[in-house]
């Protein structure tokens, strides 16, 4: 058993000014879900969190989730392709293991695998978000495992009447997108349909895409308790087009792979979700889901055919209320979660078949208090065990204690104070536990500590933050390729990394100069290098310590619209590349540009990506490069019913 150190007097971002409240069944929208995983109207959030809402995406004229987290100063992205189809979202300075490291919801319910595949992005329709939530920072004691980095938190629209749209985007590498969507509300029952289908040749030779997302959901009201059930079904066929050397990048980098141009990923997704929010008394609520979800992929990898199923059921039941203090009211939330994976992976040409079955449960506690008129509390903890069992009868199991504590300082009218300590964790995965040097039975659960220092200050036209971090971690589970093979080779395996160190800096502004122009600037500093051991003060690969993103709105008139992004990503080691010796990539500077145009019930927009015609690599591990599209045009059409 792993107890992470007591906590002394520690603090943490409580986000709340807390007044005496009750929950009703006519609630008033939300203002963020992640604070408490729970809707809450608020002034203020537990730690600091980002809101892009509906509208800034609409603005933007982006085609995919990827486009729109491309905004964000505080978030890195590897985009193999450079569709947004095989992405990995870092936060806070990870690199190959990003993904495992920051945590995507998608309405509360986990995106994450229990593989070291990538979250699929892909299978969320930008028409159906309302807005994302994007938590700074670790949050292990209110969302777990894998929540070390951050969490991005997807919140789908909730349908109030009636409303239908039709919408066709073609563009560059022969790119064809049809989505459409319906969706109403009738008396105690509402209903939301939509359906995307995109086809592309994409950039690269041999990187057609071919994929279906169709979704449905009904909530019914009963007296004071709200059901829902949804459904997704999800089909992609992906060819992969791998890496290229630096000489072939140079000479043709839309070039498929010499050594593997025939792989592929083929599968299928379906997703099943059943919930329910009920008052239970005029001041607590239950709120609680449980999820079934099914993958069966097969394809091509490294030259070699695949067979790769998971099947994950969910049950994450908590309760929200208040109790009454001298100050206001204490907002309490508890609860349970509950994730069981069966995995089965097989390559027949190697005869590997790794069977596998994992269960990760939690209980956790988190309270809001008002300490006085301007101040206000947080204290909280999670404990946490997994199991795992895998093919050849290698049983493991394990368990972790985290907790959370800190304060906001509402200083004036729009300005606050806070400071926060979160401890985080996570389990090691599925296949990092079969893939290990020999004589490792099993990987030490990751552990960490965040500190945040932070100010935020909001004004009508104006609003600024800043905060000041440090992300200590032992035993981070990563590949070394330095590190033995289980075959006894020198071809690397998953292993834990002696303790890293990451400090940063978040610095972002935004100001309303006139009704009609919109400036938003942000931007992220981080400095992460291994704290002892063999890499003893080695940069982290793949993580830039300086990015900038600037972006400019402005509404020419009623019916037209721009807006310019700008990114600067400073240069960084080749990912895997813990001994800093290979080429880094460059910095790079991305312009995107798009003309947006609404007359009643029609809209259409043009947004070019990379408008300067840049060429550069969205990849690139020990010299082995994935080239991003060049200047590219996408063009959308909607019609509103």
């Amino acid at each position: 058993m792993k107890t992470l150190p007591c906590l002394q007097t520690t603090l943490i971002a409580s986000s709340f000014i807390l007044a005496p409240h009750a929950f009703s069944v006519e609630e008033l929208s939300p203002i963020v879900v992640s604070a408490t995983r729970s809707a809450q109207s608020i002034v203020t959030t537990p730690s600091s969190i980002s809101i892009i809402t509906s509208e800034e995406i609409e603005k933007s004229g982006a085609s995919n989730i990827a486009e729109v987290l491309s905004t964000q100063a505080s978030i890195q992205l590897s985009d193999l392709f450079g569709n947004g189809s095989r992405v990995q979202v870092s936060m806070r300075g990870f690199a190959d293991n990003a993904k495992s490291n920051t945590l995507i919801l998608v309405d509360g319910r986990r995106l994450n695998n229990p593989d070291l595949a990538a979250a699929d992005l892909s299978g969320i329709s930008l028409k159906d978000v309302k807005q994302i939530e994007i938590i700074q920072g670790s949050a292990g004691t209110l969302f777990g495992d894998q929540a070390v980095g951050g969490v991005i938190n997807i919140i789908t629209k909730t349908p109030t009447k009636y409303s239908a749209h039709a919408e066709i985007e073609i563009g560059s590498f022969n790119t064809k997108n049809i989505r459409g969507s319906m969706s109403n509300k009738v008396d105690n029952l509402s209903y939301r349909l939509s359906v995307e289908n995109t086809r592309s040749d994409n950039y690269r030779d041999h990187n057609k895409q071919d994929y279906l997302n169709l979704l449905a959901r009904i909530d019914y009201q009963i007296g004071k308790t709200n059901l829902f059930i949804d459904y997704q079904s999800i089909d992609e066929k992906l060819d992969f087009p791998g890496a290229l050397s630096k000489a072939e990048m140079n000479a043709n980098p839309q070039q498929v792979s010499s050594s593997y141009p025939d792989d592929f990923n083929d599968g299928t997704t379906n997703i099943a979700r059943l919930g329910l929010s009920s008052i239970l008394a005029s001041n607590w609520k239950l709120e609680a889901e449980v999820t079934n979800s099914d993958s069966d992929i097969k394809g091509k990898s490294f030259g070699s055919d695949f067979t790769q199923l998971r099947k994950h059921k969910g049950f994450t039941p908590r309760v929200i209320g208040t109790v009454p203090m001298k100050y206001g009211d204490a907002l309490i939330t508890a609860g349970i979660d509950y994730n069981s994976y069966d995995y089965d992976f097989k390559i027949p040409d190697f005869f590997l078949d790794t069977v596998a079955t994992q269960k990760n449960q939690a209980v956790y506690v988190q309270s809001v208090m008002p300490v006085n008129e301007k101040m206000n509390l947080t204290l909280g903890g999670r404990r946490a065990s997994f199991e795992s069992n895998t093919t050849p009868g290698t049983n493991l199991d394990d368990d972790v204690t985290v907790f959370e504590a800190g304060i906001s300082y509402q200083r004036s009218q729009g300005h606050r104070l806070f400071a926060r300590i979160d401890e985080n964790f996570r389990f090691a995965k599925i296949d990092e536990n079969t893939y290990t040097s020999p004589g490792i039975v099993g990987l030490e659960t990751q552990t960490g500590r965040s500190i945040e220092l932070g100010s935020e200050w909001k004004k009508t036209t104006s609003s600024a933050k800043l905060i000041a971090y440090s992300l200590k971690l032992d035993n981070e589970i990563d590949f070394d390729s330095n590190a033995p093979d289980p075959f006894g080779g020198n071809f690397g395996a998953n292993v834990n990394l002696d303790p890293t160190n990451r400090t940063g800096l978040i610095i972002e502004g935004r100001h309303q100069y006139t009704p009609a122009f919109n400036f938003i600037s942000q931007y992220n500093y981080i400095d992460g290098a291994f704290d002892g051991g063999s890499f003893d003060g080695k940069h982290i690969p793949f993580v830039a310590k300086h990015n900038l993103t600037v972006t400019a709105q402005y509404k020419i008139n009623r019916n037209w619209s721009t807006t310019t992004e700008a990114r600067y990503t400073s240069e960084r080691f080749q990912a895997g590349d813990y001994s800093n010796i290979f080429n880094t990539l460059p910095s790079l500077t991305l312009l995107n540009a798009q003309l947006g145009y609404q007359e009643k019930n029609w809209s259409a927009s043009v947004r070019i990506n990379n408008l300067m015609d840049k060429s550069y690599a969205g990849y690139a591990t020990f010299n082995a490069y994935y080239p991003a599209p060049e200047r590219n045009i996408m063009a959308k059409l909607r019609y509103e019913f």
